[in-house]
């Protein structure tokens, strides 16, 4: 159990909700689609893990990319392993990905190159999760 996270529920219904506003983001979005990746993040602490696809259109209209959680399909390029609460910091801006990889918080298995690529595009995201939390009534756990 992670200090913002409780449960694994908890987890999933908070970033299924930020996930679900990057991928109709127009800033972000667009560069996702871009990357064509296929990301797997898997959480601990509490454990669950969500695949973003950014290579295959969406069915949604005006969505950039998809998600699922706790399915095995699609296969990934990238695997990113993290603690819930290194993502939590991650998605505030306050956890820099290249020292995580290098203390071992964040570890990337596959096309690491491309994950790498990609942070530059999440930038916006950095702002906008503090305020989503806090839109959402999850103020308490905003940094």
């Amino acid at each position: 159990m992670g200090k913002y996270f409780k449960t694994s529920e908890d987890l999933i219904a908070t970033f299924s909700a930020f996930y679900d506003l990057l991928r109709y983001d127009k800033i972000i979005g667009p560069k996702m689609a871009e990357s064509g990746i296929v990301i797997r993040f898997e959480y601990t602490d509490p454990g669950a893990w969500c695949t973003i696809n950014a290579r295959d259109a969406s069915a949604d209209q005006g969505a950039y990319a998809d998600f699922v959680w706790n399915d095995s399909e699609p296969e990934p390029e990238a695997v990113i392993r993290i603690k819930a609460d290194i993502a939590h910091r991650f998605w505030h801006g306050r956890e820099n990905p290249f020292v995580g990889v290098a203390l071992g918080r964040m570890k990337i298995k596959g096309n690491t190159a491309k994950v790498l690529a990609l942070l530059p595009a999440f930038e916006p995201a950095y702002r906008m999760y503090p305020r989503f939390l806090k839109k959402t009534g999850r103020g308490d756990i905003a940094l």
